[in-house]
């Protein structure tokens, strides 16, 4: 059957108090941190990507800057030309290696140095400029916890941008000597971090309600397919019953000459095999068309006079419903014709073929169609790509043609 979807959908870590969608899932390599493994869909995987990717870019540009503008400033300390040094050559990666999952690692990494450059801010930034959250200093702290409170476990994000906060207030109050909480930066740094946290908290759980609603599509997708392999398969037994045993009692039960015991025996026996899912011969697999007409005929308790003319290799499903079709023709015809004999015409047209039943029997009204006809020829046909046309009259006998062609 055919996948709808779908989603497609990996092994993450996530912590097991987290929300996730369910639905299949498959491996997927990349750092994660510690905690349950729970499925997660590939819209919610590419909007973490996406998100990191962006966070590392903002944090590695905003750096980036700050450190070229330190370095061109009039130093404050001794101490200001080496850290920014140092915070450029971390800038530098963190933009190469801006693609890279956000992994433990990494964000110990960018926490290290949020911490390290709050921590010494009076070392890189002059008290004024410190007083109204200007220079390097908080040009480097304020992108960095910004950007920490994306990270993809929701808790420690916030944990994160706090601690970077706190490093840099601390130094703030010590080199001002002003309470902390009198600083207009206790309030506008984390009052801007949790809007961010906040703000970001929205999209995943919006990636994870479209992954649920793609899961559920691809689901009742499969349960509409197996619906529909179940009707097929349960149209295809019945016109397998109606074909072989019940064609066959039928038979025995209208009374056959003595001289065809040993044909309705063979016919029986076929029968089984049909209905136990055997099939009929070795040809009906090989998508060997003629031969398995021929076997067909072989088979028959009427004389069947068979042309074949340029019929190649067939996909052996349209095999198998063209010989069942053409039995159930041949059937018809001995039941219901009258006579003992019938013409079979198979003729190749490009790569695929039509096969056409004649009869000189009584005829009959097309319009008016038999189960057998409907189910066991037209209606299987159908299913493999095929056509059936059906030529009679009253009294001018009948000819069913079958035609096949790829799509």
């Amino acid at each position: 059957m055919g996948s709808a979807v779908g989603a497609g959908w990996h092994r993450r870590e996530r912590p097991a108090s987290s929300s996730s969608s369910a639905g299949p899932a498959s491996s997927s390599p990349g750092p994660d941190p510690i905690g349950p493994t729970v499925a997660v869909g590939a819209t919610e995987l590419n909007t973490r990507r996406v998100i990191d990717e962006y966070a590392a870019t903002v944090r590695g540009a905003a750096a980036l800057f700050a450190a070229l503008a330190g370095l061109a400033a009039t130093p404050v300390t001794a101490w200001q030309r080496p850290i920014c040094v140092g915070v450029l050559i971390w800038a530098v990666v963190r933009l190469t290696w801006r693609r890279r999952p956000a992994g433990p690692v990494t964000i110990a990494v960018d926490l290290a140095v949020g911490c390290l450059v709050g921590a010494t801010a009076p070392l890189t930034t002059s008290l004024p400029d410190l007083t109204v959250m200007r220079g390097f200093a908080v040009n480097v702290v304020n992108p960095i916890s910004l950007t920490l409170a994306w990270y993809r476990r929701r808790g420690p994000a916030i944990g994160l941008s706090c601690t970077v906060l706190a490093c840099y207030l601390a130094s703030l109050s010590i080199a001002s000597g002003a309470p902390v909480w009198t600083l207009a930066a206790t309030y506008v740094l984390p009052v801007q971090t949790l809007l961010s946290w906040t703000l970001v908290g929205t999209f995943l759980p919006a990636a994870r309600s479209a992954d649920a609603e793609a899961a559920r599509r691809v689901t009742t997708a499969i349960e509409l397919e197996v619906a529909a392999a179940r009707r097929t398969a349960e149209r295809e037994h019945w016109a397998v019953m109606h074909d072989t045993a019940a064609s066959t009692l039928l038979m025995v039960g209208d009374g056959v000459p003595a001289a065809a015991n040993a044909r309705i025996r063979r016919q029986a026996a076929r029968d089984l095999k049909t209905i136990g899912g055997s099939p009929d011969s070795p040809p009906d697999e090989t998508g060997d068309l003629p031969q398995a007409v021929r076997q067909l005929v072989a088979g028959t308790l009427i004389e069947v006079r068979v042309r074949v003319d340029g019929v190649g290799a067939l996909p052996a499903d349209v095999v198998r419903a063209t010989v069942s079709a053409t039995r159930e023709l041949l059937t018809n015809v001995e039941r219901h014709a009258g006579i003992g004999r019938a013409r079979i015409d198979l003729v190749g047209v490009g790569t695929g073929f039509e096969l056409s039943v004649q009869d000189d029997g009584p005829g009959f009204d097309p319009r008016d169609l038999g189960r057998g006809l409907r189910v066991s020829v037209v209606e299987r046909m159908h299913r493999v790509g095929g056509q059936v046309r059906i030529d009679s009259q009253l009294g001018r006998g009948s000819t069913t043609t079958i035609g096949w062609s790829p799509r």
